[in-house]
């Protein structure tokens, strides 16, 4: 599943010096060679972007106004290969998640493209804005509604919802519906994840369960209430009756770490991520 703060790195692409699209000449959602420059980088830069970040392709075509944010894709291994005679030498194999039709999805007026405009894998936050690195990825999410490939699974979790009444400790989760321009989520039960957080406020614990963060401690009223919430058994798996006992309540940084796999290729579990950190 894919969220907005996979959205990690950011590339940017041209194909005969803006004359066409780049890698636009396969069928929409092929895996397909993303290539770093070999005259102004190394194999290195290739290899930056993990298996699972979100790398955000974009380009200005000679024929569209301005810069155009045309893909999202994921690393699939963490193999460089490499093109003799190229000036692009390096090449990693990626997969499509979001693709813009005809490659026309015109940057958000509020992101400056400027300082990221060379061949490197530049990292999200060096994106010019005057916010935080959450809000750049939340914008770059938004410009891709509906443009998402079918089957892919996406969510974005609710904060807390203070004002709920005594909770239903089971739901069906996992369900798939259809949303316009075809594109499918897992669909998650949202009374669930607010059903968790309100029982870990009654017993007054709304702590993370890796790290043990509190956010009221830190912030004040500012952090009053607040937890994000991380659901235990990965929704890809399909439909599910789950209890409010397979999701776990954690701070940003934990659950950024639980979606991001290790060197063994695997996501973490609470348990190993708690040992971890201690």
């Amino acid at each position: 599943m894919f969220t907005p703060d996979d959205i990690q790195w950011v590339r940017n692409v041209k194909r005969n010096k803006g004359a066409e699209l780049a890698y636009f000449d396969k069928v929409n959602g092929d895996d397909f060679e993303l290539h770093w420059s070999s005259r102004y980088t190394t194999d290195k830069e290739a290899l930056k972007p993990q298996i699972g970040d979100l790398i955000l392709i974009f380009q200005a075509p000679n024929f569209y106004n301005g810069v155009q944010l045309t893909h999202l894709v994921t690393p699939i291994d963490n193999h460089v290969r490499i093109r003799k005679d190229s000036d692009h030498k390096w090449g990693r194999m990626v997969r499509t998640i979001a693709i813009a039709p005809d490659g026309k999805n015109p940057k958000p007026n509020e992101l400056n493209f400027q300082p990221v405009n060379q061949s490197h894998s530049y990292e999200i936050q060096n994106i010019g804005y005057s916010g935080s690195e959450p809000e750049i990825q939340k914008i770059i999410w938004q410009s891709f509604d509906g443009m998402f490939l079918d089957g892919i699974d996406i969510m974005q979790e609710s904060i807390i919802d203070r004002n709920v009444s005594e909770p239903d400790l089971n739901a069906l989760e996992g369900t798939e519906r259809l949303i316009t321009k075809k594109h499918i989520i897992r669909e998650r039960n949202s009374n669930l994840v607010t059903d968790k957080k309100n029982q870990a406020l009654r017993k007054g614990n709304l702590k993370c369960e890796c790290c043990d963060f509190d956010f009221e401690i830190t912030y004040g009223d500012l952090g009053n209430g607040f937890i994000e919430c991380h659901h235990k058994i990965p929704i890809h798996l399909g439909e599910r009756i789950n209890s409010i006992d397979d999701l776990a309540l954690v701070c940003s940084n934990c659950h950024r770490m639980l979606h991001r796999k290790n060197s063994e290729n695997e996501y973490y579990t609470i348990e190993k991520l708690r040992e971890l950190i201690k």
